[in-house]
């Protein structure tokens, strides 16, 4: 599993074979922590 950092709260998940979740994207978070996501998590 890698799990990688992203600016502000931004946090990817990839799992080798897996799915790929990112939680907390936001308007400060770099475009490629989206790149081939398959699930995307938004908290209040």
């Amino acid at each position: 599993m890698r799990i990688t950092k992203y600016t502000h709260s931004c946090v990817r998940l990839q799992h080798d074979g897996g799915a790929t979740p990112v939680i907390d994207p936001g308007v400060w978070s770099e475009p490629e922590a989206l790149a081939g996501a398959d699930a995307v998590l938004v908290t209040r």
